[in-house]
């Protein structure tokens, strides 16, 4: 039996994630891309890893968890 590198796992998983939430294929990683930039226009982010995890819950809905580590908001500039 062939061995699976991390990779391939990685890439599995991921696939067995969109299956199960029927979440179309790059449609998580751009929520992903979108929601760090709306936080990093808003807060100054100690760095650029947002986390993200969506889970489906006994009832069908979908919970979403956003992680990100902020120093402080930044000054907002508002439109005349």
């Amino acid at each position: 039996m062939k061995k699976k590198n991390f990779s391939e796992m990685g890439r599995l998983k991921k696939m067995l994630f969109n299956d199960c939430l029927n979440i179309p294929e790059g449609a998580f990683q751009l929520l992903k891309e979108d929601v760090t930039k709306i936080l990093a226009s808003y807060l100054e982010l100690t760095n650029d890893k947002v986390e993200m995890a969506v889970c489906e819950n006994d009832e069908g809905f979908m919970t979403v968890a956003i992680k990100a580590d902020a120093v402080r908001f930044k000054e907002l500039k508002f439109l005349d």
